[in-house]
């Protein structure tokens, strides 16, 4: 059985692809509440947070198992998590201890891309007294794995977090704006269950886009799928069903999230909305009067519609036509400088940061344990020397003793340095969507026309 291929994180409510070169074979998870996988395509749709196992079962019964941890979420501080994990993971890794009654290291904790090891931070900080050190004292095999794996994205977390220490924010705002009170209308439905939505630009450079919410504005009750569409994906990206309430203003929370430079194509067009063959019959969108499209610095926008393709949960991409409704829907923004690319692109400079991040963290572990034993009593002497590695003081017994950096003061200039190298440009460049406000407008760059002569719109009576 040949091993199973793909990325080992993903983000909660995204799909990431498992690939596996024996044919014929079925999917299978550990804990669905954890990842679903398709049975016979691979296609990992992450659920909740936590670590789940999928299995590929061949035809002659051999197996091949791979680890899918699902992260809490897609942009934090900054950076794709899941992007960032995925590069990291495997860069660094553990050796497997000689000694007996030692648990046995899986692959992913063994894997060491770079050719470094978590124990060059410290040479207490080993396999023996990281495991002696547990509270479980009967902690088994993959739990230990596991354990480590969560301390590694800590490490990874705290250093990124530090090398970046304030989410640069850009903007916050709706597609539209409602200015004053007219008689609404209702929308009309296509005559091919056509996709209905947003058409939404990002802006080049490093941006990440938050999807916070979405308003739904229809005049009677139904639970429709809203998709969000990647522009070079056939399938949705993400996809949430929300009920409607008959004649009120529905909000939902989204918090979907993409940049200008994906992570398996470059380019920022995206698409949300629905298809308005899920509404049921007498169910029809309320377009608001008057609205005013907001100016973005980031994104653009525009209400469009498309022809659904039959028997696909898809539109056609070639034809996307621009439309003067809102089809029932609002969508709440956010806007971030987004470094993940630079970091995935440099992930190297982390191995250093990481291992001394990692040796604090376990050297802490060790010197604080509560269990006991022969083992832990003989660490328990050792408390003042990994106090002197961790911070660089000496105890009073060692006066005049010749000072020696702690493991924090390395990890402060190494994290200073890699900031140095990185001096993200805080530049924004205006990304206006139009509205009434004048001057140039995202529907003149791609859509050939001024959102300002706007035709007539049928009164609801």
């Amino acid at each position: 059985m040949t091993p199973i291929t793909g990325n080992s994180y993903v983000a909660v409510g995204y799909t990431t692809q498992l690939l596996n070169a024996t044919v014929g074979g079925s999917w299978s998870s550990s804990n669905t509440a954890i990842a679903t996988v398709g049975a016979s395509s691979g296609l990992v749709t992450s659920v909740s947070i936590g670590s789940a196992v999928i299995t590929y079962t061949g035809l002659d019964t051999s197996t091949a198992t791979f680890t899918i941890n699902s992260v809490a979420s897609q942009v934090s501080n900054g950076f794709n998590v899941a992007r960032v994990y995925n590069a990291t993971v495997g860069r660094i890794g553990w050796q497997q201890p000689s000694r007996v009654g030692l648990p046995t290291i899986d692959n992913q904790n063994l894997s060491s891309k770079s050719g470094r090891y978590f124990m060059e931070g410290h040479e207490l900080v080993s396999i023996n007294n990281i495991y002696k050190s547990q509270e479980n004292e009967n902690i088994s095999d993959a739990d230990f794995n596991e354990y480590l794996r969560q301390q590694d994205r800590s490490s990874i977390i705290r250093c990124i977090n530090a090398i970046f220490p304030m989410t640069p924010f850009v903007e916050h705002r709706l597609c539209y704006l409602r200015r004053a009170y007219q008689q609404n209308v209702l929308i009309p439905k296509t005559q091919n269950g056509a996709f209905c939505g947003y058409r939404i630009v990002i802006g080049t450079g490093d941006y990440a886009v938050v999807f916070n919410a979405i308003s739904l504005f229809f005049n009677g009750v139904c639970n429709l799928p809203i998709y969000l569409f990647n522009d070079l994906l056939s399938p949705p990206v993400a996809t949430k069903t929300i009920t409607t309430v008959a004649n009120s203003q529905t909000k939902a929370e989204l918090n979907w999230t993409v940049n200008y430079t994906e992570a398996n194509h470059n380019g920022g067009i995206v698409y949300i909305g629905y298809f308005d063959t899920d509404l049921p019959d007498g169910v029809q969108a309320i377009d608001e009067q008057l609205n005013l499209w907001e100016n973005s610095i980031v994104w653009g926008g525009t209400p469009f519609t498309s022809a659904k393709i039959s028997g696909q949960l898809n539109f056609d991409r070639r034809y996307v036509g621009t439309v003067f409704y809102s089809y029932g829907l609002n969508v709440e923004m956010s806007a971030y400088r987004d470094y993940t690319q630079v970091i995935v692109e440099n992930v190297h400079l982390l191995d250093e940061v990481r291992i001394l991040t990692a040796a604090i963290i376990y050297l802490s572990l060790i010197k604080n344990t509560t269990r006991s034993g022969s083992d832990n009593l003989a660490l328990a002497t050792k408390k003042d020397l990994i106090d002197t590695a961790i911070s660089g003081k000496l105890p009073d017994s060692e006066a005049g003793t010749p000072f020696v950096n702690g493991l924090n003061q390395q990890l402060k200039r190494a994290l200073q340095s890699i900031s140095d190298c990185f001096k993200p440009k805080m530049e924004v460049k205006s990304f206006a969507v139009g509205g009434g406000m004048g001057g140039n407008s995202i529907y003149d760059q791609y859509q050939g026309f001024d959102i300002n002569n706007m035709p007539a719109r049928q009164t609801l009576t």
